[in-house]
């Protein structure tokens, strides 16, 4: 039995559902249980139906955090976290019961469960698309920016890139380390997608009828408050998005945009901006970003985000249009934080925008497959996922 662990953030769970369906894929009797550890995570998992769906089709959800507000709310949570924890503590005795977590047992209480359980622990790193020297000395600019700290509740160590602060604590604390590329590359996953991907699009065609061609502009939006690193951080990247999405409408206005919210997206102001375009095709839907992709021109942001390198990966051009400031575009060297990962870098020139808009959209025919080549896997890591037994 394994016990995957998920994080607030989505990116953990975007690495474990394909992690999971190739376990399966390989392990078939093995049974998973996913614990998220918020309401608030597990309704964003719920919003990307795509997600949500490889989640509960390959194992159990169960949320153990706070489900309200209030004193009633906060006394409930500690008193069915204790119980879930004691019993979980317990069955974790076991050797059948193996953990994989994205740092939960960096904390307590869970790191109770590695103490338990201490040879039976994987810790995988959710930054599967890397990070880098760059994206290093950006987040320095960050205000709330907290040195990071190398993990070490961990029996085994997944890493996705050379980098990984998994990798890291795993050599320093001299335990197996497995390595892949990112698990977005997996087969069991692009096979999944393939099947899946037709259904899903027809239905956002039918419920929104403003998707009435197969081929559209993806823009994944982030958040609209302060932003430290654009050249006017109290003003955030609002109107940059407006004025993308003014060019995009003018310029190519017979193509639907599809417009993907992050968790951080303030909707009523999405909305607000939104009813300023009121004859542009937009779109706003959660679907996984593979999917998308697989059907877009370009995906385009106001910052990086970590959806437009599964799209890089699946040669699907990329468009970052933002405003960083002097510091900023010092630190990226007038680039992207993700140079290797964004194809058109635009520092806030709507007539560019506008050219590299009408020359990705002239001659889309077929939709991007979204399978890659050939991956190289560890059958090391799977065994030790459904045994708890670690490579000699």
């Amino acid at each position: 039995m394994l016990y995957v662990f998920l994080k607030n953030k989505l990116i953990g769970a975007d690495a474990a559902a394909p992690l999971i369906m190739e376990l399966r894929a390989r392990h078939p009797g093995q049974r998973v249980t996913f614990v998220v550890p918020s309401l608030k995570a597990l309704q964003a998992i719920e919003r990307n139906i795509v997600l949500y769906d490889a989640l509960r089709q390959n194992g159990r959800i169960v949320q153990i955090g706070r489900r309200w507000e209030g004193a009633i709310g906060w006394i409930e949570s500690k008193l069915r976290g204790l119980v879930w924890l004691i019993s979980m503590a317990a069955r974790s005795l076991s050797p059948r019961i193996i953990h994989m977590h994205f740092g939960a047992f960096e904390r307590w209480p869970l790191k109770l469960l590695f103490h338990v359980a201490p040879k039976r622990a994987l810790l995988a790193d959710s930054a599967f698309h890397g990070f880098t020297e760059r994206m290093v000395a950006f987040a320095q600019l960050k205000q709330d920016r907290k040195d990071v700290v190398l993990p070490s509740h961990m029996s085994a160590g997944l890493a996705f890139h050379d980098q990984s602060f998994v990798r890291q604590s795993a050599i320093k604390l001299g335990v197996p380390c497995f390595r892949m590329a990112a698990p977005h590359g997996l087969p069991s996953w692009q096979r999944w997608l393939d099947r899946a991907a037709p259904r899903y699009l027809d239905e956002l065609s039918r419920e929104q009828p403003g998707l009435d061609q197969p081929f559209f502009i993806t823009f994944v939006l982030g958040f609209f408050g302060p932003l430290d690193f654009l050249r006017n951080p109290e003003a955030g990247c609002l109107a940059l998005f407006e004025e993308a999405l003014d060019v995009v409408t003018k310029s190519v206005p017979d193509i639907p945009v599809v417009l993907k919210p992050h968790v951080v997206t303030d909707m009523a102001q999405l909305h607000r901006s939104l009813a300023k375009f009121p004859r542009a095709k937009t779109v706003v839907c959660n679907l996984h970003p593979a999917m998308l992709a697989a059907r877009s021109y370009a995906v385009m942001s106001n910052y990086y985000s970590t959806t437009q390198s599964t799209a890089a990966q699946m040669g699907v051009p990329t468009i970052e249009y933002t405003e960083y400031g002097p510091r900023a575009y010092a630190a990226t060297e007038g680039g992207s934080v993700r140079p290797d990962h964004i194809t058109h870098f635009i520092q806030r020139d709507p007539e560019r925008l506008r050219q590299v808009l009408h020359d990705l959209t002239k001659d889309r025919k077929q939709p991007v497959r979204f399978a890659a080549g050939q991956m190289s896997l560890d059958d090391r890591l799977f065994n030790f996922l459904a045994t708890g037994q670690l490579p000699a």
